[in-house]
This record gives C-alpha cells, sequence and structure tokens, in this order.
C-alpha cells in the first residue's frame, strides 16, 4: 500500500517536472507564439493568450500541490485537478496551436523544438512560478535561472530546518 510519504514524493516529482517544461516552454517557445500566434477569425481568438493562460492556470495549480504535505483530505482532489487542467492544456496545443504553426511550414524539425526545450529545462527551477515573467524571452531566460539560484537556497535552508524540526530542535 502506498503511504503518504510515497505519495508527496511523486507529487514533488511531477511538480518538477511540469513545473520545468512549463517553464522551457515559456523561454524556448513565448516569443515565437506570441509572434506567430496572431488573433484571427470572427471573431478575433488569441491563441496565444488562452496558451499562456492556461500555463498560468497549471502553475498556480502546481504552486497548490506544493504547499500540501500529501496528508490533507484535498491532496487528492489536487492532483486530479492538475490532471484534468494537463489534459485541457495538451488537447489545447494539440488541437489548436500545433495545427497553426504546421499552416505556417516553419523550417524546423520537432526533434530541435524538444532538444532546445530538454537543455532549457536543465537550468530551470523545479518549483512552480506563476509570476514569473513568460515574455520577452530574453526576461524569460534571466528570471528562470535566477529563480533556480533563489529557490535552491530555499530548499537548502528548509532542508536543514526541517532536519532541526525533526530531530527535536537540537
Amino acid at each position: 500500500m502506498e503511504g503518504k510519504g510515497d505519495k508527496a514524493r511523486f507529487a514533488k516529482d511531477i511538480i518538477g517536472d511540469v513545473s520545468k517544461r512549463l517553464a522551457a516552454e515559456e523561454e524556448v517557445l513565448g516569443g515565437v507564439y506570441q509572434k506567430l500566434l496572431v488573433p484571427s477569425e470572427t471573431p478575433p481568438r488569441d491563441l496565444y493568450k488562452e496558451w499562456v493562460d492556461g500555463h498560468y492556470r497549471l502553475k498556480v495549480t502546481l504552486q497548490r500541490l506544493e504547499a500540501l504535505s500529501g496528508e490533507e483530505p484535498s491532496f487528492d482532489q489536487e492532483i486530479r485537478t492538475l490532471a484534468e487542467e494537463l489534459r485541457t492544456q495538451t488537447n489545447f496545443e494539440a488541437s489548436e496551436i500545433i495545427p497553426h504553426l504546421e499552416d505556417l511550414h516553419l523550417p524546423v524539425e520537432p526533434e530541435d523544438v524538444e532538444l532546445a526545450l530538454r537543455v532549457a529545462e536543465e537550468s530551470i527551477s523545479p518549483h512552480p512560478h506563476p509570476n514569473a515573467p513568460m515574455t520577452p524571452p530574453a526576461v524569460a531566460k534571466i528570471a528562470n535561472r535566477v529563480l533556480k539560484f533563489i529557490d535552491q537556497g530555499r530548499d537548502k535552508v528548509s532542508g536543514s530546518l526541517g532536519g532541526f524540526i525533526k530531530d527535536g530542535g537540537g
């Protein structure tokens, strides 16, 4: 049987992976999307804004989930919420953004985009930051590096204090 600690560790891995992917997408693809996903149709539909809003919702959910220990009654519901938001965002990107970009016949290979995303993920914090700047990409890149540095410090301090508190304070 899976314990609460296992659930929390599993959630931490998910939070880290999804947070890093979202920030990498914003860093690598955000500026391109902002330029290419211009409002179209009647009435106008702003695919870029919808993409940004979806990422924001995911990061807020990740942040709420990160604040839970796995013991709270709301933990399982937050996991379900995250799963549903991920499905919604993935379906939106697959059905709306990718076909739109394919229609533009850009000279970019999917493997190159994936490589750029993986490289970006290596220098991004595994913690969600819903209010971090997404554009321009240079600002997002700098913000991601600074946030990773700050988060590493916080993680070290909280890890040290966690051991201190668990050991009875001295």
